[in-house]
């Protein structure tokens, strides 16, 4: 990882959300959704 780029977390109850998007390198809502894969593997 080369850069971190912010995020500011939409609502007040998403800030580990925001986190794990910046360090993942997409936005809240794809975190959110649990779609990605990459974060969290074909058992979703």
């Amino acid at each position: 990882m080369k850069k971190i780029n912010y995020i500011k977390q939409p609502t007040e109850y998403l800030c580990g959300q925001a986190c794990v998007a910046m360090l993942a390198g997409v936005t809240v809502e794809e975190v959110v959704s649990g779609k990605d894969s990459i974060l969290f593997g074909d058992f979703c």
